[in-house]
């Protein structure tokens, strides 16, 4: 015996395929939002373990930056599967950016500040400084922190945009007479001996105002296919000389690498 398939009627059977046309998308959305904090979870927790040698806030920046990048893209494409304009997409970009912004503040400003610190601030590893209330002994300067060891033993990691907003005092009897010039260019165009013996040359034009004790030093702080970071320091005889020997040394580098790029 024939058994017959029960037939929907066709009204009944066009509201059903609407209503799955309508729900697929929206499924496929949340499946998307599932998978792609899954992949944030694991990518965090393999970013921890990659960076177990680096301090606590930077595997936290780091965990944090990559995870919001994540659930952007996730976020995007899940909202395509909803069908929302791209105006849409772009507000939900803009505000998703901020919010990674906002929430990594305090860790891009010292890491921001790090930078200025070297030019602007005369502290180096083994000076002993006094940082708002605290007082020891620099033990070391990290892209986000300044390591203090006090002189009872304990540390005190001061974050870097903190000494850019406090008082700092320099008790080391060299801080007020060193001056730090930091010299990036293109490495194609860096030939290092001819760079050094060039920039302590111009150093030397100014040695009436320099410590005698104290040659200048030209360091190789980094260097990559693209980029050579150098560091010129020297010392002056009088601490009232700093501000004048500083822009006059900043001008003669000035005009040193322009003339050496330009030849070369």
């Amino acid at each position: 015996m024939r058994r017959v398939s029960p037939m929907l009627p066709g009204w009944l059977e066009g509201d059903l395929a609407n209503a799955l046309q309508m729900v697929r998308p929206v499924v496929l959305a949340a499946l998307i939002i599932a998978a792609t904090y899954v992949v944030a979870k694991l990518v965090s927790r393999l970013t921890d373990a990659a960076l177990f040698a680096f301090t606590p806030a930077m595997r936290f920046a780091a965990k944090r930056t990559l995870s919001a990048v994540i659930l952007v893209i996730g976020g995007i494409l899940a909202a395509e599967q909803l069908g929302l304009s791209i105006e849409v997409l772009l507000v939900l970009l803009a505000v998703m950016g901020i919010a990674v912004v906002l929430a990594l503040h305090n860790v891009l400003s010292s890491v921001a500040a790090r930078y200025f610190i070297e030019p602007y601030v005369p502290i180096r590893v083994g000076d002993t400084v006094t940082i708002g209330s605290y007082r020891g002994k620099v033990i070391e300067i990290n892209p986000l922190t300044t390591l203090l060891q006090t002189d009872d033993g304990r540390v005190v990691s001061v974050p870097n945009s903190v000494i850019l907003r406090e008082p700092v005092v320099n008790e080391s009897a060299s801080a007020a007479r060193e001056i730090s010039i930091p010299i990036a260019l293109p490495s194609k165009d860096v030939k290092l001996p001819e760079l050094e013996s060039a920039l302590i040359k111009a150093c030397m034009k100014l040695r009436s105002k320099l410590d005698p004790m104290r040659p200048p030093q030209v360091e190789v702080r980094s260097r990559s296919e693209r980029e050579v970071q150098m560091l010129l320091k020297v010392w002056v005889s009088d601490p009232s000389y700093r501000s004048a020997v500083s822009e006059e040394l900043k001008r003669r580098v000035d005009d040193l690498l322009t003339s050496m790029l330009g030849q070369g």
